[in-house]
């Protein structure tokens, strides 16, 4: 029975509005006690005066509420009551077993496997029904998930004989905290007990298996009753198992157990749980911890890593000795104790730093700071429980709270690469995933300027001792630990450390109601920055940080806690088993697979000769492209697509590259010598030969990555003469019409300023620039398409012509035996084979004569190009001697000219490629032997569904169906970021409880695009030290060029530019008067997340940004966005205040009443792109009488007043009262 005292309302509808006392009222209508009288108590409000208050008794029976319900042996009889519970669920036991399945498994009962059932008091009536059995296999368990926190399930286990015990010595061999173990350890080998060695027969058991299971919903809450009926029967027995499908969703007897973790590398579709007969003792207190606990505690912290171990121990004799730290900081311990014995401890400081945690994190996505006291938060430093008790961990929690007066705990997790301090080591906590993750906020760059005046926010917000790194915030609060999650153990693979992936994984991990307890990255590197390794300023120079997923703040994400992590590549995929195949060894199971896989940059194929040529011709079959995959790299040939192909760049180059002392003396003398060595004969033994460290490097490529590697380049060292940056012939297929998806645009800056700038640091610097070229061969083999070590590079340089007139000109041909002879069919010059593509010869002519005077001959012939540059020198013609010419491929033209194209060989010491983008080998494979469509890409729909509906993807490695008629339109025209994000939306609408999941996939009847808004962002470091920051609209790109010309020059605002005093910097405002395109190019230092913000934004808002620049009030906007005004629109909750004022206009105040932005949809004409004056001023009298305007000044300064601590430097209505 419970005794409730309160102040009841009984009579009462509604409350008293008189009283303005804060009372709590519970209507218990009839459950107020009859034969109890009220009881009347006074209390004082103030000094004076003086009331009576009225409290009333309640009391309530379980019988009320739920009946008494009794567990016996289950009984032949009980078939008819038990078997509709499970035929109600599925047929699947009953076309198995027969009708009487239920009957014939209690017949079969005997001392190792047993029925139950729970009857109803009222009825009489089986209302549950359970199975057990002693009689599993144990072996197998062990094999397929960790169980040695649990003793194997077994009576008896000889440490000495299992193979974990080499785990542990190894472990114990680690230091440093255990961020840094478990980063170190988790690619290892996955340690498996050798259960041949265990004594495992049946009398060594220790557990029974629940093998059949099922209760009424009515009375599901009820299913601890079998528990303690059942150990009952087993009294030698301490351990209960029961495995359900991954599918299935968590029962509330599932949450009276504990989840085993599976191994990474078992094949089965079960989740095990497991339950320690302790559960069942009542007595579970908490209090705080004593000298005389002391041995317990560390007798509890014995399983510990010795350095985990150390640094409890030595906390805990500070709690003992002190009860706070050196500099006054709080301390407090709590342990639980079950019979008298400790099981548990949680040892925690008093949280200082709550404003840098309030400005740098998103609490206020869980808690109302007006709720809290500034004493209320503590961080919890370590968490100790038994296994046996983990079911407890959350009421061990709540109790501390309660006793400690806290209302709110946090646990940091710091990044693998931050430095051990006293602040930043604690032990891992085992209850981690009641915890709640906190989002990382995005911070306003504040200017300089602004920082060291009485206008900046507070160092307490900025800056405390817990940043640099700053750590992963986990929080839990008294009202989240009565807030239930919802369990999903489907097993979800995601094929991809991509940004899209990276994105996915994220809105998994913060979902506030969901908890996955099987998340698994598949990827080559594992997940980025999850390294210990510090950071290394020359890799961003080669592969500048990802918006938004950079080091620092994927640190502060810390994703590995929340999933697994496999090194590896996807091969095979079946489907039907759904099981992957990793590097053609290991299989894993799945149940739901994302693909991300993103695009790479692969080694360039030669093309032989192009088509287009017809002198020079060799076909390349289609398949053998597709097989170049980035492991058929040369070792000097080096793919920049992520940080870890960066350093091995940058390890090359500062081994291989970079001259030492002496020979960066001699540069100047070497450059002259390459230059001279030109001309040479090629076919010369003595011509010149470069040794690595003098040798050229090719940047192959005409994007923005390939200008990044020639900066990082020049940054590390490398002479710029020894840079030659080839531009690739821009192709444009059917598929890939929109530059960016292969980033080949004639301008990868769109913008002609930023172009010419870095073209002439680039000039200045010495670095050769080559357009329109072809990659003929390498190493002068024509059948190569990949080599072990690249010593030359072919290229045809197409768009580059040198019109020569014709003269009575004699020129030599080399045939295979190199003597002087007619032209022949086919002209081998260096090895070099080049089939002729026009007609055969129909006579033979001396080859002495002019080419354009053998009337026989074909239109086209390749000639050696000694002899050809020796003759045009005697002619005193001009030669283009800049480049080491092999061959000319000569035409023949119209008149006395000829047009010369030209072959060129390059001596390579490294080779960047920066041309194929493309999907790889391997993931085409699976994809493509699993049957998924793929039309060059992978085909998916609009809610990210391939064929298959249990496998998703997304990212530039996908397109939509042919159906919608727009092959063009794929997610590489869209914010990568915001794919990830709506595929994590639309993935967790799958395991909402609110929306019931449909039995069949939905399919895609509409046939519509999908809309994306998020804008797209480049930035870089370019040669001259310039930041680049690049940010235009989603979708396609318009030609550049275009702005240059009619209105959109009108909307074009720069300001400064690369020789001026100020820095350049361009924005574009659409028709809508929104800013929808943003370059900068700026020695300094740009603040890329402030101007992200401004995406979209109108310029009236901007402070009226076209009008000042028009009247030349805005000599440089960098100094305009420093302005102590502007730092509301860099906020990150700007954003949402804008969405708030947008629905204040798109809802009516009445009902019936027509709201504002229909108001003003009615008076616009969309035909025309201005608004007539009158109009506007009939919209602005309607938008002051409905008080719009007095609405939006007041949620404005709500907005300023709830985000004081980061924007102090705005005036606040108080503030103006005190001026008056």
């Amino acid at each position: 029975m419970v005794v409730v005292y309160a102040d009841v309302m009984t009579k009462i509808d509604k409350p008293d509005k008189a009283s303005n006392r804060n009372i709590l009222r519970i209507r218990f209508k009839s459950f107020i006690s009859n034969d109890i009288k009220p009881i009347y108590a006074k209390y004082c409000l103030n000094e004076n005066e003086k009331c009576e208050v009225r409290w009333d008794v309640a009391h309530f029976r379980r019988r009320d509420f739920d009946p008494a319900l009794n567990c016996r042996l289950a009984s032949i009889k009980d078939n008819d009551y038990v078997t509709p519970i499970f035929n109600s669920k599925s047929n699947v036991l009953q076309d198995l077993y027969g009708e009487f399945y239920i009957a014939e498994l209690v017949a079969a009962q005997n001392d190792e496997m047993k029925a139950f059932v729970l009857e109803s008091s009222d009825s009489s009536k089986a209302v549950g029904f359970m199975s057990v059995t002693t009689n599993f296999d144990c072996e197998c368990l062990n094999r397929q998930y960790d169980l040695q926190a649990f003793n194997c399930l077994l009576k008896e286990v000889d440490e000495e004989k299992l193979e974990h015990k080499a785990l542990q010595e190894l472990q114990d061999q680690k230091e440093g905290n255990w961020v840094h173990r478990h980063l170190e350890g988790r690619f290892g080998t996955d340690f498996t007990p050798k259960m041949s060695e265990i004594a495992s027969f049946p009398e060594n058991n220790n557990a029974v298996a629940i093998q059949l299971y099922g209760l009424l919903p009515k009375y599901d809450h009820r299913s601890r009753d079998f528990l303690v009926f059942m150990f009952d029967q087993f009294p030698e027995i301490d351990y209960a198992v029961i495995s359900v499908p991954r599918l299935e969703p968590e029962t509330s007897l599932l949450q009276e157990f504990c989840r085993v973790k599976p191994r990474i590398t078992t094949t089965v579709t079960q989740e095990l749980y497991v339950y320690h007969r302790a559960n069942l003792i009542s007595d579970f207190k908490v209090r705080l911890a004593t000298r005389r606990d002391l041995n317990e505690i560390l007798e509890l912290a014995q399983s510990m890593h010795h350095f985990d171990q150390n640094l409890f121990k030595d906390n805990i004799k500070k709690y003992m000795e002190m009860a706070s730290e050196q500099d006054g900081t709080a301390l407090f311990c709590y342990v639980t104790t079950c019979l008298d014995k400790v099981v548990g401890v949680l040892f925690a400081r008093a949280e200082r730093n709550i404003n840098w945690l309030r400005a740098n994190y998103d609490l206020e996505d869980y808690i109302y700071f007006m709720q809290h006291g500034s004493l209320e938060f503590a961080t919890i430093i370590h968490f100790l429980l038994s296994s046996n008790a983990q079911s407890r961990a959350k009421l061990f929690i709540r109790e501390v709270m309660r006793q400690a007066g806290k209302s709110c705990f946090f646990y940091y997790v710091y990044p693998p690469w931050s430095t051990d301090t006293r602040l930043k080591m604690n032990t891992p906590l085992s209850c981690l995933a009641d915890f709640f993750p906190v989002r990382p906020r995005q911070q306003i760059i504040y200017p300089a300027e602004l920082l060291n005046s009485e206008k900046a926010p507070q160092s307490s917000s900025l800056t405390c001792e817990l940043d640099n790194p700053p750590p992963a915030v986990y929080l839990i609060t008294r009202n989240l630990l009565m807030e239930p999650k919802i369990v999903v153990n489907a097993r979800i693979i995601v094929v991809g450390a991509s940004s899209t992936g990276l994105a996915f994984l994220e809105q998994l991990a913060f979902s506030r109601h969901i908890r996955f307890n099987n998340l698994v990255l598949l990827s080559p590197h594992g997940l980025p920055e999850d390294t210990e390794s510090p950071e290394n300023s020359l890799i961003s120079l080669f592969y500048p940080e990802r918006f938004k997923q950079d080091r620092r703040r994927l640190g502060q994400l810390s994703l590995r806690t929340i999933m697994h992590v496999i090194l590896g590549t996807l091969t095979a995929i079946n489907r039907k088993r759904k099981v992957i195949t990793i590097d053609d060894k290991q299989e894993i199971s799945y149940d739901f697979m994302i693909l991300t896989p993103g695009l790479q940059y692969h080694p360039s194929i030669p093309i032989g000769i192009d088509t287009d040529y017809s002198a020079l011709r060799r076909q390349i079959d289609n398949c053998d492209r597709i097989l170049i995959t980035t492991k058929h790299k040369a070792a000097n040939l080096f793919l920049l697509n992520d940080k870890n192909s960066a350093l091995e760049a940058i390890n090359y180059v500062q081994k291989h590259l970079i001259p030492n002392d002496v020979d960066q003396q001699g540069a100047f003398q070497d450059e002259a010598l390459q230059t001279n060595a030109l001309l040479e004969d090629p076919d010369s033994d003595n011509n010149f030969k470069f040794k690595p460290e003098n040798g050229p490097i090719i940047v192959y490529g005409n994007c923005l990555d390939a200008y990044v590697c020639v900066n990082g380049l020049l940054q590390m060292g490398v002479p710029g003469f020894r840079i030659i940056l080839l531009h690739p012939v821009v192709e444009i297929d059917s598929l890939d019409a929109e530059d960016d998806v292969f980033n080949v645009t004639s301008n990868p800056f769109e913008d002609i300023t930023v172009e010419s700038a870095v073209h002439k640091e680039i000039e200045r610097r010495g670095v050769r620039v080559f357009k329109n070229c072809r990659l003929l061969c390498w190493n002068n083999d024509p059948t190569a398409l990949y080599v072990d070590e690249i010593e030359s590079a072919t290229f045809l340089f197409d768009g580059i012509e040198k019109r020569v007139q014709c003269v009575s000109l004699s020129l030599e041909l080399d045939t295979e035996s190199g003597g002087s002879s007619p032209f022949p069919p086919v002209g081998y010059i260096e090895g070099m084979c080049f089939a002729k593509q026009s007609c055969p010869v129909r006579s033979l002519n001396s080859a002495t004569a002019s080419i354009l005077g053998q009337s026989g001959m074909s239109e086209s012939a390749t000639v050696h190009c000694f002899s050809f540059v020796r003759a045009l020198s005697s002619l005193n013609l001009e030669v283009w001697n800049s480049l080491p010419i092999k061959a000319f491929i000569v035409w023949k033209d119209i008149g006395r000219s000829m047009h010369c194209k030209i072959v060129v060989p390059f001596l390579a010491s490294a080779f960047f490629p920066f041309t194929d983008k493309k999907i790889d080998y391997d993931f085409f494979k699976a994809v493509n032997d699993a049957c998924l469509v793929f039309d060059k890409r992978l085909v998916i729909d609009d809610n990210f569904r391939t064929s298959d509906p249990c496998i998703r993807a997304a990212g530039p490695a996908t397109k939509y169906p042919r159906i919608l008629y727009n092959d063009k339109f794929t997610h590489s025209l869209f914010n990568s970021l915001e794919i990830g994000e709506k595929l994590g939306e639309s993935f967790l609408k799958e395991f909402d409880p609110s929306t019931e999941r449909p039995r069949e996939p939905l399919k895609d009847e509409s046939h519509l695009l999908p809309q994306f808004k998020m804008p797209r962002l480049v930035h870089a470091k370019l040669p001259g030290d310039y930041n680049y920051l690049h940010i235009w609209p989603p979708g396609y790109k318009r030609n550049y060029l275009l702005r240059l010309i009619g209105p959109d020059l009108r909307n074009t605002l720069v300001t400064g530019g690369p020789d001026q005093e100020f820095d350049y910097f361009h924005i574009h405002i659409n028709d809508l008067k929104r800013i929808d395109r943003i370059v900068c190019l700026s020695r300094k230092s740009i603040p890329i997340s402030n101007y992200f913000n401004l995406y979209s934004t109108n310029e009236k808002l901007v402070n009226n940004l076209v009008s000042r620049y028009e009247e030349k009030l805005i000599e440089d906007f960098y100094s305009f966005f420093e302005e102590p005004w502007a730092m509301a629109l860099f906020h990150d909750r700007f954003n949402d205040f804008k969405e708030e004022i947008h629905e204040l206009c798109c809802k009516a105040k009445e009902e019936g009443q027509e709201t504002l932005i229909d108001f003003v949809r009615s008076f616009i004409d969309p035909s025309k792109k201005e608004v007539p004056e009158e109009t506007l001023e009939r919209i602005h009298l309607e938008h002051l009488r409905r008080s719009h305007k007095v609405e939006i000044e007041k949620r404005t300064i709500d907005f300023i007043a709830n985000n004081y601590d980061l924007l102090p430097m705005y005036a606040k209505p108080d503030m103006i009262k005190q001026v008056n």
